[in-house]
């Protein structure tokens, strides 16, 4: 029976590289979940504060559910972790990455400072982490630590893993021990953006 794998996690944790890497080393199939729901028009309305499609999550898990029990061998790429049923899913890899190496990538995106706050304050407390826990069976779930390691490594050293059925038990990642302050974390993700912006207008045609 082939295998189904979830890839998530906070935006710039590389999720979209990381899952055509590792469709492409196990044979799979690569699904982008939103590309999924446009083409099949299962969105429900787009949100122009929040820059995001709104969705009716049972909505498009009944529709994977058919597709998947016919075709299996799939990688989902997906920002939502719990759009799958348990039953259907063999491994769900949540992507993790340093908030303020998040916050920097985010940054190189062009995201505005709000977008940017919003989603490494959401990684600083493990959102997708704790979705994915809450939603799926504890064995299932792999945690990877992307800071640092080639998109390749990672890859491979993720391949592995499932290769052998081993889940990753050392603990979850908890970034509020690096950055106990969130305030504080605030400050240093301003500094940083504020950086950027003056190298960006310093290099720019006058």
């Amino acid at each position: 029976m082939g295998l189904v794998l979830i890839v998530t996690g906070t935006p710039g944790t590389g999720k979209t590289l990381i899952a055509k890497k590792l469709a492409s080393i196990l044979g799979l199939r690569y699904l982008n979940l939103l590309d999924y729901i446009l083409e099949r028009g299962l969105a429900e309305r787009y949100d122009e504060e929040r820059k995001s499609w709104e969705v009716d999550t049972e909505k498009v898990r009944r529709f994977l559910h058919s597709d998947i029990t016919t075709t299996r061998n799939i990688i989902v790429d997906s920002l939502i972790p719990d759009i799958l049923f348990n039953d259907d899913v063999d491994f769900v890899i949540v992507l993790r990455t340093d908030p303020l190496v998040l916050a920097k990538r985010l940054i190189a995106r062009g995201w505005s400072l709000e977008k940017i706050i919003e989603n490494v304050e959401a990684e600083l407390i493990g959102v997708c982490l704790s979705e994915a826990l809450d939603w799926y069976d504890e064995e299932k779930v792999i945690e990877i630590d992307t800071t640092e390691g080639t998109p390749s490594d990672i890859c491979h050293d993720i391949a592995g893993l499932i290769r052998r059925k081993v889940v990753r038990r050392q603990g979850w990642i908890d970034w509020t021990l690096k950055y106990p302050d969130p305030f504080e974390l605030r400050s240093l993700i301003r500094e940083v953006y504020e950086e950027s912006s003056v190298i960006s207008n310093s290099s720019s045609p006058s």
